[in-house]
């Protein structure tokens, strides 16, 4: 009888703690089904959800884990731990579905506020930080700052009733002023009138006197400066004509362009004369500006003086050039240029002239080279030539390559020597070089 009523206390116990079992089982599955509802809740309403189904997946592993075990070992499952994470979802869905709501308010009252003209930077800052926060699925901070945005409206609208009460008070001020300055006028009208008259006619007065005291000092700027440029030719002139020094190509291109600018500087003194004779009358010319006025048109009458007798002095210079080349023609009678060395370098004006007349005599290649490295400083040896170069001096003459050679980008003397010293055709040479250096 004992032993009767021991097992079926047993299988009491067992059906019991079954039935307990199971019923947690389900329990725990509704808690589940509810969180994915949840989250799907959450999607309908446009709010982010990365946050709460990595907390529904973390939940349905522990579900599974205690599950597992509860068949493998026997033992009684504990699914807290899945419980807690499925009640973590209800609260974050409450409070996502709370901060989303508040958000589309303040949207809307945003909205509102921006046809009242108020300074709402702060406003849209304070709601951007807000939807940042959000969207950032951080829901429990984004509460708080709900309230911030909030205050920020309010000192948006204290701003704007000060800035009102400010202005209308100012506009009474001005009201006010407007009159007593009306009545003023009224009684004193008179002498209101011969004041504003004697204003305007000293402002008159004084802006006539400063229009002619800025054309005055622009125009005593550009004597000035016509003045360093004649001193510019008169210097070039007499460094080429009687002095001998430079080249008449560069000497021409110098004095042409001085030329150029004394005309452009006379052109505008002109035009600062015009608008002076407009402005008042006769320009107003100070004793100083007029001294050294008198002193530019005598050496103006020098400039021309010096003209007349350029003629004479190009023909003296042909006569210096003449004996010059003939001390190269001397030169020139030397069997190999070594030997005419000295003679050379004791010459008062070098030039390639020499270098011309030589190589087109079929002087020694390496004198050539040495003459060059004296004179223009270059060192063939240190030249590196490009592709393009060397390409060219695969042709049999330098002729046969000029077209290449002037379409280079940066045409230089070095492939020309190195195809010179490698026999190349010494007339294309010469040509090209008078092309070049523009020298005759």
């Amino acid at each position: 009888m004992l032993k009767k009523t021991i097992i079926i206390l047993s299988i009491v116990l067992v059906l019991v703690s079954t039935a307990s079992a199971a019923e947690n089982h389900t329990e725990i599955r509704n808690e589940l089904t509810e969180a994915e509802q949840t989250i799907q809740e959450m999607n309908n309403s446009n709010i982010p959800t990365e946050r709460v189904e990595s907390l529904l997946s973390t939940a349905n592993q522990s579900f599974q884990a205690q599950k597992n075990l509860a068949e493998n070992q026997d033992a009684e499952p504990d699914f807290s731990r899945t419980r807690e994470l499925t009640s973590q979802i209800k609260d974050i869905k409450k409070t996502a579905l709370r901060v989303n709501d508040r958000i589309n308010s303040l949207e809307e009252r945003i909205e509102e506020l921006e046809e009242q003209e108020l300074n709402l930077s702060g406003v849209k800052t304070a709601f951007n930080d807000l939807n940042q926060t959000f969207h950032n699925q951080r829901f429990e901070e984004a509460e708080g700052q709900v309230e911030n945005v909030y205050s920020e409206i309010s000192d948006a609208k204290s701003i704007q009733t000060q800035v009102q009460a400010f202005t209308s008070a100012q506009r009474q001020n001005i009201i006010v002023l407007y009159q007593q300055s009306a009545n003023y006028a009224a009684n004193n009208w008179i002498k209101l009138s011969m004041a504003s008259i004697i204003f305007i006619a000293l402002s008159a007065v004084f802006l006539k006197e400063y229009r002619l005291w800025k054309l005055e000092s622009r125009r005593e700027n550009l004597i000035e400066k016509k003045q360093v440029i004649e001193d510019m030719i008169e210097q070039a002139q007499q460094e080429y004509y009687v002095k001998g020094k430079g080249s008449k190509i560069a000497f021409r291109t110098r004095t042409e362009k001085f030329q150029e600018m004394k005309r452009d500087t006379e052109q505008d003194i002109n035009e600062i004369e015009s608008r002076l004779e407009s402005t008042k009358g006769l320009p107003v010319i100070s004793p100083e500006i007029k001294e050294r006025s008198d002193e530019f048109q005598a050496r103006g009458q020098v400039m021309e003086e010096t003209g007349e007798i350029k003629g004479s002095l190009e023909r003296i210079n042909d006569r210096r050039q003449s004996e010059t080349s003939e001390r190269y023609r001397e030169i020139l009678k030397k069997d190999i240029v070594d030997e005419a060395k000295d003679e050379i370098k004791g010459l008062e004006d070098p030039d390639y002239r020499a270098l011309l007349e030589i190589e087109s005599q079929n002087k020694d290649r390496k004198t050539l080279k040495e003459f060059l490295k004296d004179r223009v400083e270059i060192d063939l040896d240190d030249v590196e030539t490009s592709d393009d170069q060397i390409e060219l001096l695969k042709n049999e003459t330098v002729g046969e390559a000029r077209d290449q050679i002037e379409g280079l980008e940066n045409p230089d003397y070095r492939a020309l020597l190195k195809a010179e010293r490698q026999g190349k055709n010494r007339k294309t040479l010469k040509e090209y070089l008078k092309e070049q250096i523009r020298f005759d």
